[in-house]
């Protein structure tokens, strides 16, 4: 099993550098895969890609909730370089039958997250007495995923995903990648 994290992160950076944005992760996501290819995908069992839920685009409080079903509609250039890394594995599974499971988290946060991140960066601020900026008018809500927690993939149901896509959950990696080699 491969676990695919490699990433920018950080939507700010994308708009300033694109081509670098597109280059650390849609020729990297494809490196890995020839990488795969080239070993005759010995020893992996799944392609595990960690993406964002980005890729569906804008959310506004009117919204119609998205899920894996839902189609992606990547607004910046970030989330466009993650839907790309997307369907690039899926044209591998159609075209060689990697297989490969998706999972589109949202806002991860635990320890030695980079500090220009949202939470050590209000953490900061808040230590120095620093005001925090408000986006809009302030009531937009953000969702947050700890990287410790609690397994919501179970092992049966890493088990049924085979070649799809997980959505907005938080994910216990030790119980994932416990479940993908069982």
């Amino acid at each position: 099993m491969v676990i695919h994290f490699a990433a920018i992160t950080h939507v700010d950076e994308s708009y300033t550098d694109r081509v670098g944005t597109i280059q650390d992760n849609v020729i990297s996501t494809t490196t890995l895969l020839e990488s795969i290819m080239n070993r005759n995908y010995k020893g992996v069992k799944r392609l595990v890609h960690i993406s964002t839920d980005e890729v569906y685009g804008d959310s506004f409080d009117d919204a119609t909730p998205k899920t894996e079903n839902s189609l992606p509609n990547p607004t910046n250039p970030y989330a466009a370089s993650k839907a790309a890394c997307e369907m690039i594995i899926r044209s591998y599974w159609h075209s060689y039958k990697l297989p490969y499971v998706m999972v589109r988290m949202n806002n991860v946060y635990g320890p030695r997250q980079a500090c220009t991140k949202l939470i050590p960066k209000f953490t900061k601020w808040a230590l120095e007495g620093k005001p925090y900026p408000l986006m809009g008018d302030g009531l937009h809500t953000r969702f947050f995923t700890g990287w410790q927690s609690p397994g919501l993939l179970s092992k049966n149901h890493i088990r049924r995903l085979k070649n799809s896509s997980v959505s907005l959950i938080p994910l216990d990696l030790p119980s994932l990648v416990k479940a993908t080699t069982a």
